[in-house]
């Protein structure tokens, strides 16, 4: 019974510890990286005048999370533009808020989009609205990005 017992500690321990470390990894290191993958679709019935078209989707920027700063930002615009790419497709959150308070932001959505301002695209820089956005203030977030030259898509 005592070797039943201890195993079952050891193992409850064990995961206790896998769901610290992950937890760790999300809060401390994950936002500081800055990924760029690549990937090639292949589409049925595509147009061939079209190959070659490149999109690149952005998401989750969050500014103000942890090490989500202006420069982070600036960097990400950046990096993208380093791409040459065709589109550019914003996917919402752009913003964060402090926590338990949905009308406080870590950093002002004015901030954020003044930082985004800059990406070039040959067809334009497209964006939505995420959730995060519209728990904030989704007519101030669309005003904003719209201020900086980004399109603000609806349904």
């Amino acid at each position: 019974m005592k070797i039943l017992l201890k195993r079952i500690l050891l193992a409850f321990a064990a995961i206790i510890a896998l769901l610290a470390s992950a937890g760790a990894y999300s809060y401390f290191i994950e936002p500081s990286r800055l990924v760029v993958h690549e990937e090639d679709l292949q589409i049925p019935n595509w147009n061939v005048k079209l190959d070659g078209f490149k999109v690149v989707a952005i998401s989750d920027i969050h500014g103000g999370a942890n090490y989500i700063t202006e420069a982070k930002i600036r960097e990400i615009v950046e990096l993208t533009n380093a791409q040459n790419p065709d589109l550019i497709v914003l996917l919402g959150d752009y913003v964060s808020q402090k926590k338990g308070k949905h009308s406080e932001l870590k950093m002002p959505i004015e901030t954020i989009a003044d930082n985004l301002q800059g990406f070039n695209a040959k067809y334009g820089v497209y964006a939505i609205i995420g959730n995060h956005d519209w728990w904030f203030d989704e007519k101030k977030v669309r005003i904003e990005m719209e201020r900086v030259g980004i399109k603000v898509l609806e349904n």
